[in-house]
């Protein structure tokens, strides 16, 4: 007998707080954390961390290469723990993940020798990543002299101290959220300089040995409990139950007493451990506080209390209030000195609240029963807590009032405006969500006044030649073309300008209802506007190419034009159908069009014969695709309405629900069968194509393919072609040192070819194959494959650039723009298309 996921979610509140509580407790033991730059529990040492130690240490050029070498060696045998062990560990995982499938409505766990095998293959993968980062840290050691070793135990203590932080750290925060403090990337965003973060590195380094001991002990305690756990299950012979009777179980009020017993017993090591790195990160917040400058003190102040604490931000708030109405060009010498002694009082005040707040917030975090953690009223503490959490809305509201007080109407009034314009230049997400709007305002979002892009592209200049070319138009009839395509473009531009009005006007007629019913008939009114202008473009571009066929050779079969208006709707539409439906996401190929992507293509050195067998392979492509494609709208029109009836609010049974999501589990696995013959059709014809193309013109048709289904893996924001031409084009090197940077650029593209090529196969492999819920492990081990290369792409780069920088020295380096750019900068930029040679 099964039990349906509504069942669990019925589940009174008391039981799924404990569930939760005893899953963390699984999976916050040494596992996989899945969504980072590198498909592995801790990210390995990257080049550009490399470069704070580098520097720290002053490591001279050639120790700096040295070091490039140790972390190739070290890359390796990460990449190697990945493909070995650790792929093992993940297939496990994955085969005890689906049994335990909460979500198909029934649960078969593991025996229990079978989770202890791999919590001890997850240990032993765990000791392997601890070896591999102290072997590189000895050999880089090995360089140095006795007065670098402390610097290179600090990098050392991070290091294991991040590591803690993806694995064991994510437990004891379900229990205390002290314990999560990041101070050192506080510290980081506070642009401290040299001799400040060096007046820190005593007490950061006690609190970096200190944490380290407790992430060994808390290492220690999740095994036991995991032991415990198993323990329970063994007893309750839960193993062998059904998934009703687990449900019985659980919701019987006796079991759930001694749940809870057990659980307020047996957490209490861990609960212990989370007290203590509290209290480690609020002693090292003390300490660090009062290191600082005091304008550096209270951003870090504002850090951790955010991070830490409910309590505090109507003080930030008021606190960057008062620090704008100082900056004020108007405010008088009498009005600063009793806004300024009202900031140092709040400041004051706030100091010594914060200290009582957080010696009653330790205390009420040290340990909690289940009952507390589900009623925080019944903690002694609770009162105290509430109390100094009032006193600091009252110390702000206070202090506002007086520095108000001070002001004269205007400067108010110039405050609030300055404070308006800065939260309309915010992006939505991170503007707050409960806005009244202003005097006078409706004090709703209106979206719409940001206005509406014509969501249809043109085509450009460069495609129409291109088509031209195609046809053999000649030279001297070039500019007539050009001038029907600006003819074109000024309608084109009006009609945007129209699109943009007309759906302005009809959301402001727009009934405005909130929620979903809102969104849906935002949606309804945004599709039968694009559909009236998309048909006005089709009609105009008709008329582009009724106009074009005048300077068409005499000689020139017309259906050839009619051939190229055809690929350049499908293309369209095919484009659209793609962005509409995440089905075709994960089978891009289906959406290309070879017909409009080989007609883009510069045909100059075809030879005319070739030419019009081309236009023949293109009216049997075109035979093949329409139907399909025309399939595939429909299918994904019929699926579109059933998701919509879905989503629309309106309540249906559980049997009919059930049946809807039969339905549509049908309809996707029509659309993602079309798709597949689809792709299977776009292969068949490029490999024609390519036939009969010149070697030149393939390769680039290929490559052009490729980007078009598979951007991602051409996307790299960290890419190096820049650089190396600008180095290249460098008058000041030396004729060795051109002939150096020439291999170096030949080897590492040769390299980036390599990995580009391999992810791209992985991708190719992957949208061949129909996607699965949960992942099976073939999904997997391709995704971590595909991650795996994407970061060693990324390391390539990063070592390439800092041997250039080595090369060329600081003096040259900052001439090449984007060499000496830090690599967040670099990285942050995703939208750059590489070109792979």
């Amino acid at each position: 007998m099964t039990t349906t996921v509504g069942d669990l979610i019925t589940m009174n509140a008391r039981i799924k707080t404990m569930i939760f509580v005893i899953l963390i407790t699984l999976l916050g033991t040494p596992g996989l954390v899945f969504g980072q730059r590198y498909p592995f529990f801790v990210q390995p040492i990257s080049v550009e961390d490399l470069k704070p130690m580098a520097d720290e240490l002053k490591l001279s050029p050639t120790q700096v290469e040295v070091v490039i070498g140790f972390h190739e060696t070290y890359g390796e045998q990460f990449n190697k723990l990945q493909e070995g062990e650790l792929s093992e560990l993940v297939d496990r995982a994955m085969v005890i993940g689906q049994d335990m499938n909460w979500m198909g409505g029934q649960i078969q766990i593991p025996p229990r020798k079978e989770i202890e095998s791999v919590v001890d293959a997850a240990e032993d993968v765990w000791a392997a990543f601890e070896r591999i980062d102290r072997e590189f840290f000895d050999k880089v050691r090995g360089l140095l002299h006795e007065e670098q070793f402390s610097a290179m135990d600090r990098f050392q203590n991070k290091r294991r101290i991040e590591a803690f932080r993806a694995v064991h750290l994510r437990l004891p925060r379900s229990f205390n959220s002290g314990s999560a403090a990041r101070i050192d990337e506080m510290l980081k965003r506070l642009d401290l300089s040299v001799l400040e973060e060096q007046e820190l590195h005593m007490v950061m380094d006690a609190y970096e040995r200190d944490m380290i001991v407790l992430c060994d002990r808390l290492e220690k305690q999740i095994l036991a409990a995991i032991v415990i756990l198993l323990d329970e299950v063994d007893r309750t012979g839960m193993r062998d139950m059904e998934m009703m009777e687990m449900m019985a179980y659980f919701t019987d009020e006796t079991r759930q007493d001694e749940l809870k017993a057990i659980f307020d017993e047996e957490s209490i090591p861990i609960q212990e451990t989370a007290s203590k790195l509290s209290k480690l990160n609020w002693s090292t917040y003390e300490k660090v506080f009062a290191l600082l400058p005091e304008d550096k003190a209270l951003d870090f102040q504002e850090r951790y209390f955010n991070a830490v604490y409910r309590a505090g931000r109507e003080v930030f708030e008021t606190r960057s209030f008062i620090k704008r109405a100082l900056d004020l060009p108007s405010l008088k010498a009498e009005q600063r000195l009793p806004i300024e002694e009202t900031l140092s009082k709040m400041n004051m005040d706030f100091d010594s609240l914060s200290r009582k707040l957080a010696k009653v917030s330790e205390k009420h975090r040290a340990y909690r029963t289940m009952a507390v953690m589900e009623d925080d009223s019944l903690s002694p503490q609770t009162e105290a807590i509430e109390k100094y959490e009032a006193d600091m809305e009252e110390l702000a509201e206070d202090s506002r009032s007086a520095v108000e007080r001070q002001l004269l109407p205007e400067q108010l009034e110039s405050l609030n405006v300055e404070k308006e314009e800065s939260n309309s230049r915010m992006p939505p997400w991170a503007r707050g969500r409960s806005g009244r709007g202003g005097s006078g305002g409706e004090g709703r979002s209106r979206s719409w006044d940001r206005g509406n892009d014509f969501p249809i592209s043109p085509m450009d200049l460069d495609q129409v030649k291109t088509f031209a070319s195609w046809v053999g138009v000649s030279e001297s009839e070039l500019p007539m073309v050009e001038g029907l395509h600006e003819s074109y473009m000024v309608d084109y531009e009006s009609m945007g300008e129209s699109y943009d009005e007309e759906l302005t006007a009809r959301y402001e007629d727009m009934e405005s209802e909130g929620g979903r019913g809102r969104w849906m008939q935002r949606r309804q009114v945004r599709n039968e506007v694009l559909d009236k202008y998309r048909t006005r473009l089709g009609d105009r571009e008709n008329q582009f190419f009724e106009e074009f066929s005048v300077v068409l050779p005499p000689d020139l079969n017309p259906e050839v034009v009619l051939t190229i208006r055809r690929a350049q709707d499908r293309a369209r539409e095919r484009t659209g159908q793609r962005q509409s439906d995440w089905v075709l996401r994960g089978q891009p190929e289906s959406a290309v069009d070879v017909g409009s992507l080989l007609l883009m293509t510069d045909p100059s050195a075809v030879e005319d014969d070739t030419r019009r067998t081309i236009i023949t392979l293109l009216d049997g492509y075109d035979d093949e695709v329409t139907g399909e494609v025309e399939l595939l709208d429909t299918q994904m029109e019929k699926l579109q309405s059933l998701q919509e009836r879905m989503w629309s609010g309106d309540e249906y049974d559980a049997e009919m629900r059930k049946n809807l999501d039969k339905i549509r589990e049908k309809r996707r696995k029509e659309v993602s069968e079309t798709a597949l013959r689809l792709t299977m059709v776009n292969r068949s014809a490029m490999a024609r194509i390519e036939e009969v193309l010149p070697e030149e013109t393939n390769w680039y048709l290929r490559e052009q393919y490729d980007k078009a289904a598979y951007p991602d893996v051409f996307r790299d924001g960290s890419s190096l072609d820049r650089i190396f031409e600008q180095t290249l084009e460098m008058d000041s090197m030396t004729p060795a040192e051109r002939q150096t940077v020439e291999t170096l650029v030949l080897d590492h593209r040769g390299r980036y070819r390599e990995l580009t090529d391999a992810m791209l196969q992985i991708a190719k492999d992957r949208s061949s194959r129909t996607s699965t819920w949960p992942p099976n492990e073939d999904m997997m081990d391709s995704w971590m494959k595909s991650e795996q290369l994407k970061y060693q792409r990324g390391e390539l780069n990063s070592r390439t650039r800092t041997r250039l920088q080595l090369l060329l020295g600081d003096e040259r380096s900052v001439e090449i723009r984007g060499l000496m750019v830090d690599a967040p900068e670099i990285e942050a930029d995703d939208s750059v298309e590489v070109e792979v040679q």
